[in-house]
This record gives structure tokens, sequence and C-alpha cells, in this order.
């Protein structure tokens, strides 16, 4: 973030041969405990749109990195546009049932939708809950031969039901109280719909989140 916040927060200066900027950065609540879980099941991937130099300085200044095999930043994105960048996970890998793509943001997801999982942006808050919700469902999602598609599991596993092993298909015949639940349970879901473009230095207000790739390990 570039002003500065209201909640606790370190300082970080990025600088290159071409820009200079500062931020601010927060770990978001759980976050280590989260990745050091899901280390134990998955490969953990780094995939932003923010610039080699911030995302290795961001890692470095929260000592997550630790947790972390592979980073892929802007020069790793699709040029849709002059103005507009996505994210391709064919960088990162070819077996698509074993992974899922963790992000805040629509506009990177359209490239993957079935293995997407779509969170709220983290705003500081210290109450935010999203990590400790999505952790038990990655761990049974890691039971599943196929996790595609991710967000209907999600949906089943917040309805209490369980998840199927093999792919489940958008669109697929569901029993009618259950295709209802999961339709209603969309609506609670805190989702950024963002379709503005990248600015200059990445995505503003990037906080040490989640965002990232799980793909489970070998």
């Amino acid at each position: 973030m570039k002003a500065q916040p209201t909640y606790p927060a370190k300082e970080v200066k990025v600088q290159t041969s071409s820009y200079s900027v500062t931020f601010w950065v927060a770990k978001r609540p759980g976050v280590e405990a989260f990745l050091k879980t899901m280390s134990e099941y998955f490969e953990i991937v780094i995939y932003t749109m923010g610039t080699r130099e911030y995302a290795e300085m961001i890692l470095a200044t929260t000592g997550l990195q630790v947790y972390i095999s592979r980073l892929f930043h802007r020069d790793h994105c699709v040029r849709l546009s002059e103005t507009c960048i996505t994210k391709d996970l064919s960088i990162v890998g070819t077996n698509f049932a074993k992974m899922v793509f963790i992000d805040d943001a629509v506009r990177n997801t359209k490239q993957h939708p079935q293995n997407s999982l779509l969170v709220s942006r983290f705003q500081g808050s210290m109450s935010d809950c999203w990590l400790s919700m999505i952790s038990s469902f990655l761990l049974k999602l890691a039971e599943c031969d196929d996790f595609r598609s991710v967000s209907r599991k999600f949906d089943l596993f917040l309805l209490g039901y369980d998840l199927p092993t093999e792919r489940c298909v958008e669109g697929v015949k569901l029993p009618k109280e259950i295709k209802s639940k999961t339709e209603n349970t969309r609506m609670t879901w805190r989702l950024v719909d963002d379709d503005s473009c990248l600015n200059e230095f990445g995505d503003e207000g990037i906080t040490s989140s989640a965002r990232g790739i799980l793909s489970q390990a070998s």
C-alpha cells in the first residue's frame, strides 16, 4: 500500500534503475500458519502482476519465502492488449487437475476458471478469517483425484457436503437441493470484481495474503 495504513504495517522501499516506490506491508492474519500447513500438502507458487523486485522484497520483508518453491511475476504474465495483462497457469505446469489458483481479482482468473478460488482482498482487518476458512477446504480438496471445478467444490464444502473426488464440471446436474444452496452460497462471498488495468508498479493494495498457486506435491 502506498499510503500509510491505520493498522500495524511495515514500510518497504522498492528501488530499481527505472523507479523507486514505497509500500506498506502487513501480514494477513494466519498467513504463516496457513502456508506452513499447505506446504505439507502442496507445492506453493507465487504468481503476481507486480515486478520481480517488488515480489522478492515483499517475501523477504514478511519472511514467508521459506514456504515458496517458485516465484512468477509481471514478466511471466500474458499481454491481452496495450494496457492489460493476465496470468497464465500453463507457465506453472500442465497438470491442471492438481492445481488451485487463489486470487482476489476476477480478471486474473478468466484464463483458468476451473482452477480458480476467489478470496476477498485483504484490507488490513485483524479479524480477517479467510485463510482459516479456506485452509480446511484445501485439506479436503487435496484428497480429490481432480481438484476442478475448485469454486463449485468450495460451494459444496461450505454447505457441508462431501467433495466429489473427480472433476466437478460447471453446469453439471446436481440434486435440486444442492444446486439451489450452491447458487445462494455464491451470494455470500465477498469477491472483488475488478476489471481495472494494471498500474505501473503492480497490484495496488497488495499485502502478504495467500495469493498464489497451490499444486499438489509429488
